[in-house]
């Protein structure tokens, strides 16, 4: 397979999830379910920085749709 990953997106839940979709090249999206909600408390005290912060898995769909029309 060619995966470009820099065209990549990870759905994630933690702020693990954001970290190993940033570390591997790619778009890191945190979601406010599941553990989310917590995980976005710590992002104050976090060096990971999701590209963006979606409501649930839906939102990260239509957020990531409308990304790669950028």
């Amino acid at each position: 397979m060619n995966i470009d990953l820099r065209l990549s997106y990870m759905i994630g839940d933690s702020l693990k999830d954001i970290e190993t979709a940033l570390r591997a090249g790619a778009k890191g999206v945190l979601v406010r379910t599941g553990y989310g909600r917590e995980a976005e408390r710590e992002l104050p005290s976090s060096e990971v920085c999701p590209e963006h912060i979606a409501d649930d898995i839906l939102d990260a769909v239509y957020w990531i749709m409308q990304d790669r029309k950028r």
